[in-house]
């Protein structure tokens, strides 16, 4: 598997794994939105040419945010996630940042124990923060 910068030739295949895996899914113009900015730390996870994972996120030295990161339902449970997230980590490290933070639902359980297994922290709590379904978002942070 390789893991490299998220391009605009990927918004299809990151749209698609949205409109699978979110509720709340992001659109084509969103993704394409935050690839082309500045502050964009974007990256696939690509196996055999197939687009099996993705990270969305920005990067304003010294801060990194994890906005999503997902892999395909039927590629999951084999490290794709915890790879994609462990290089992503790394990377943030060389590039010079010290902080990465994110949010997550309360009820996923799946990904808080990834985010959990490579030393983020649970920092706080947003009350009803996400719709469609209900639910309160975890703060989460990571100290590099």
């Amino acid at each position: 598997m390789e893991i490299i910068r998220a391009g605009i030739s990927h918004i299809g295949d990151i749209a698609r794994l949205e409109r699978e895996i979110f509720s709340d899914a992001w659109s084509e113009d969103a993704i394409r939105s935050l690839l082309v900015s500045e502050f964009s730390y974007s990256f696939v996870a690509v196996r055999e040419g197939e687009v099996v994972g993705y990270f969305l996120g920005s990067c304003i030295v010294p801060e990194g945010e994890v906005f999503r990161i997902a892999v395909a339902p039927e590629k999951r449970r084999r490290g794709i996630g915890y790879r994609l997230l462990s290089e992503i980590i790394s990377r943030g490290r060389a590039d010079g940042l010290e902080l990465f933070f994110l949010e997550v639902r309360s009820g996923n359980e799946g990904a808080r124990c990834l985010y959990r297994a490579l030393g983020f922290v649970e920092s706080g709590i947003r009350r009803a923060y996400y719709k469609n379904p209900v639910d309160d978002a975890i703060l989460m942070h990571l100290d590099l």
